[in-house]
């Protein structure tokens, strides 16, 4: 099965390129097929788009809240996982505030023929702003 750790280690890699400022297409590989996220309100999100809104922030933090993997297939193996993240970000123009959220994620995550995981679905469905938070429209 699919465990945790490579979970996290593919999610952590995922959202150290996303904050890295990348191309999107240098990001497919995180994916099987055409990368993209689905963000609130079900919106496909392309990567390029994705990597255009997150250019725009800086110190972006994600910390794990809560996780869960549940095994779907066993060929192919593939993983349901629904986790709750902390994200918060500050604006590269320097616009004041900082956007404190609890993020709703959900993935499906497949075993791949070269040993390693990858996203089949990257779902972002709920993201709640704290009271506080600075507004960011996605």
């Amino acid at each position: 099965m699919i465990t945790e750790k490579e979970v996290k280690q593919l999610v952590e890699s995922f959202w150290h390129d996303v904050c890295s400022g990348r191309a999107g297409s240098e990001m497919e590989h995180y994916f099987i097929g055409q990368g993209h996220v689905m963000v609130p309100g079900g919106v496909r999100m392309d990567l390029e788009p994705h990597q255009e809104m997150h250019r725009q922030l800086c110190d972006e933090v994600h910390a794990w809240k809560t996780i869960e993997i549940k095994p779907v297939w066993e060929e192919p193996e593939r993983v349901h996982v629904a986790a709750l993240v902390s994200w918060d970000a500050s604006f590269v123009d320097g616009r004041p505030g900082r956007i404190k959220t609890q993020v709703q994620e959900e993935w499906l995550i497949e075993r791949c023929e070269d040993g390693q995981v990858r996203f089949v679905l990257y779902r972002s469905p709920v993201v709640d702003f704290a009271d506080d938070s600075a507004e960011l429209n996605i």
